[in-house]
């Protein structure tokens, strides 16, 4: 299962979903920052991961997700690191969100400060 790190304030939290104690004791737990039409940010819960061509929920841009793993946490592979303006593709999926990859890859695009993504 991949893994991505997201940060949290001054730190990084890693979500996997086959090694949920990753998440430690932080208060964010495994929520995922979903941006909202008036620029808002609001924690919805991680749903994993899902292949676009499955992806027919509503679409979202996620914030704050800084990198990505293919073969999770303790994968011998490399991270995938975004740059910190970057969002990625989720799909509300079961009343969670799920980060939409397209050939194993998250989907991600470049957004700048006060300009819609």
């Amino acid at each position: 299962m991949p893994c991505i790190r997201r940060r949290y304030h001054y730190g990084a939290i890693y979500i996997d979903d086959e090694h949920p104690e990753l998440t430690g004791r932080a208060l964010i737990g495994s929520m995922l920052d979903v941006t909202c039409h008036n620029g808002e940010i609001r924690r919805e819960s991680f749903g994993g991961f899902v292949d676009i061509q499955y992806a027919s929920g509503q679409r979202v841009k996620l914030a704050n997700i800084e990198a990505y793993k293919h073969d999770g946490f303790f994968g011998t592979g490399e991270w995938l690191e975004f740059g910190t303006h970057s969002l990625m593709l989720g799909v509300y999926c079961n009343g969670q969100v799920a980060i939409v990859l397209d050939n194993g890859q998250p989907v991600v695009w470049c957004s700048y400060p006060g300009r819609p993504g």
